[in-house]
């Protein structure tokens, strides 16, 4: 019966996980396109501080990087794991 509770278990687990997956990988490309956006009113507000632009930049740098990672891990462990990630496109 242990065995049984135990295979039961992760069963209910397994589509849990997948999804925490995939809503991380999103998270991250979420808090990513955040930075990019606030990169942008910066930008097209006209007052640019000194180091303001390159804090947006560095940060959707990190969670560009943590969602690519986390895609590629996920893939990884899971063959049949959506590709969700997409990279970023910044006009230069």
């Amino acid at each position: 019966m242990r065995a049984r509770a135990s295979a039961q278990r992760w069963e209910e687990e397994l589509p849990k996980t997948e999804m925490e997956m995939e809503w991380t990988t999103r998270y991250f490309m979420h808090q990513r396109n955040v930075w990019y956006q606030r990169l942008v009113d910066l930008r097209a507000s006209g007052i640019i501080q000194q180091g303001h632009e390159a804090y947006c930049e560095e940060k959707m740098r990190y969670w560009e990087e943590f969602a690519r990672i986390a895609a590629f891990q996920f893939q990884k462990a899971n063959p049949d794991f959506p590709r969700i990630w997409v990279p970023i496109v910044t006009p230069k």
